[in-house]
């Protein structure tokens, strides 16, 4: 039986470089670095010579592309993973035949070339693109450094337990999308995909506090009006359904939401002066502090006035004295 031919360059130059030298014989060689004997004394005869060692050739017909322009479609396959638009199978073997028709225009790849050319090149290989809103792939690590630094400032200084730290967010909802099989670099350890939204859309407003509690959310349509049998639908338990020009949160639907998260939340404990902390309270205490405002202005006018009134009573008073004592 003989020896395998799964050796490195750098193992051939190795045995080559001790039969040159006479630490051993070609034989020995063949038997210490598991290379054909021949293989090991060809290359010797060729280095003696003074020549350069040749490139160990792929064995089998040549490729259909040339190795500079598959390390192109290579470069070109990386540089759509990185833009976010990972290509398919499909899309590969579409590329390399253009490509191919350049300078042949009978030239066809089949599915044997796509397997071979992956073969070829061990960095590509077959994964599973995730489906992301460009949104979302363009988030940099330093904006969510700074949003958890402010988030940790207004938590330690307000003193805020988990009952009084909501997170409420609007979406829109589209279906699911499918994930696709693309063609990626090997060793990424994310592979995504932009979504291309449709013209078409429903927005949800969500809300939950840090303790578990979550509100019931409020679906925004697209449109003037809905049907009332739509209207009166409670899809999720205590839900709300309303409508917008272009299906999303506007100023007042905002304040009215602000009402209906008002009624969802259960009472706390937290009072001031024994009436228990809701919006309205905070929209009183906003109202009496504008009243009490009012009045200091209004008092303080009244003075002014009155201390003008006294000035010219009393400069008035003492003209008359002096005009009496001079006659």
């Amino acid at each position: 039986m003989g020896l395998s031919r799964q050796y490195s360059k750098e193992k051939l130059l190795e045995a080559s470089a001790d039969v040159i030298s006479g630490t051993l014989l070609s034989k020995q060689a063949s038997v210490k670095y598991a290379i054909p004997q021949r293989t090991i004394q060809k290359y010797v005869a060729i280095l003696r010579l003074g020549q350069s060692a040749p490139e160990r050739q792929r064995p089998g017909p040549k490729p259909v592309m040339p190795a500079a322009l598959e390390k192109d479609l290579v470069d070109w396959i990386a540089g759509m993973q990185s833009c976010g638009h990972p290509v398919q199978r499909q899309t590969i073997t579409l590329r390399a035949a253009h490509i191919c028709r350049a300078f042949d225009q009978t030239m066809t790849l089949s599915s044997g070339w796509y397997q071979r050319f992956l073969a070829r090149h061990p960095i590509l290989a077959k994964r599973t693109a995730q489906v992301i809103s460009r949104s979302r792939n363009e988030v940099c690590e330093r904006t969510v450094e700074i949003l958890y630094d402010s988030l940790a400032t207004v938590v330690n200084e307000h003193k805020l337990d988990s009952t009084r730290i909501f997170n409420m967010d609007e979406t829109a909802f589209n279906s699911r999308k499918k994930s696709k099989v693309v063609v990626a670099l090997r060793g990424s350890k994310n592979v995504w995909a932009k979504d291309i939204n449709t013209n078409f859309h429903m927005s949800i407003a969500a809300c939950g506090n840090a303790a578990g509690l979550v509100i019931p959310p409020l679906f925004i349509m697209p449109s003037d009006t809905v049907k009332r049998s739509l209207s009166s639908c409670e899809v999720v338990l205590g839900s709300r359904i309303t409508t917008s020009n272009k299906g999303w949160m506007t100023e007042y639907l905002f304040l009215q939401w602000l009402d209906f998260f008002n009624e969802s939340v259960p009472a706390k404990t937290v009072t001031i002066a024994g009436r228990l902390l809701t919006v309205k309270l905070l929209r009183d205490i906003d109202a009496s502090k504008e009243a009490k405002a009012a009045a200091t202005a209004a008092k303080k006018a009244l003075k002014a006035a009155s201390k003008s009134r006294k000035g010219k009573g009393k400069a008035k008073l003492v003209a008359r004295i002096v005009q009496e004592i001079t006659v």
